[in-house]
């Protein structure tokens, strides 16, 4: 009984001093290295030498870039650096239908603009079309529209389907929504498309009162019970043709996603320019 005894204490004596030792080495042993940090900084992980990857979902690459077009993009950001204190972000985006990229200015949280070539000049993208740039223009940007707005009517944001010259901003709620589709019609912002989805069809075919809807739906909040309609702008649809106008944004991205800042854009303006 003894020697069974002193056998189990040996034991336990071996198991704690492995234990100890173990924990020891676990408290000297300093903390791993993060790897998920790039060594280089981020232009040169993002952007090949050649080719300037603007949509890495979508693997489209940005061809070289004319180089008054490049001057006349680095111009408007260095224009916007010096004439305002905002803290602009900037992305070369596909939104048209053409081979060459449109500049996209992107003012986080309150609004985006877009910056479009034609026949070799350069014009802000708005509702009447015709806002060519000019150094005039750049040194009073408080006059430059920005139509694409965050925050009416609860926007969040707006996308685009690359090279389809589609731009949708959605207004969402419980009740109603709306997706709003433009495109461009050379530097005019248009609206092609207002598709409606809602339960209650009271909210686009009558003057319903909103707040009488609002009680309908506090009353029902189980929405899953109602059947949701479809429109095109106040004309009724079936599911299959919303479907079908929609199927094009399967392929959208955010216009504001993977923007840089005014540094990092101009670089790669610059190295696109020298090829």
């Amino acid at each position: 009984m003894k020697e069974k005894i002193l056998f189990i204490a040996i034991l336990l004596v071996i198991v704690m001093t492995g234990c100890n030792k173990e924990i020891k080495n676990t408290e000297d042993e300093p903390m791993a290295e993060q790897t998920n940090i790039p060594e280089d900084n981020v232009l040169e992980n993002s952007i090949p030498e050649e080719n300037l990857v603007v949509d890495k979902e979508n693997n489209i690459e940005v061809p070289d870039i004319p180089e008054k077009l490049a001057k006349s993009y680095l111009s408007i950001i260095e224009s916007f650096e010096k004439n305002s204190n905002n803290d602009y972000k900037f992305k070369l985006a596909y939104i048209n239908e053409d081979e060459i990229p449109e500049l996209v200015i992107d003012l986080p949280y309150e609004y985006t603009g877009i910056v479009v070539s034609i026949n070799d000049e350069v014009y802000f993208v708005d509702e009447e079309g015709n806002t060519k740039i000019t150094d005039e223009l750049l040194e009073n940007l408080d006059v430059i529209s920005m139509p694409l707005v965050y925050g009416v009517s609860r926007r969040s944001g707006y996308d685009y389907v690359p090279k389809k010259n589609i731009i949708t901003g959605v207004v969402p709620d419980p009740m109603i929504s709306y997706l709003e589709m433009y495109s461009l019609n050379g530097a005019k912002l248009e609206l092609d498309k207002n598709l409606i989805t809602t339960y209650y069809d009271e909210l686009v075919e009558s003057s319903a009162s909103w707040d009488d809807l609002s009680n309908k739906y506090e009353e029902n909040p189980d929405l899953d019970s109602l059947e949701l309609k479809y429109y095109d702008g106040n004309h009724k649809i079936d599911e299959d043709t919303y479907n079908e106008l929609t199927s094009d944004l399967k392929n959208s991205i955010s216009l504001e996603e993977n923007a840089l800042s005014s540094t990092e854009m101009k670089e790669c303006l610059s190295k696109i320019s020298k090829h």
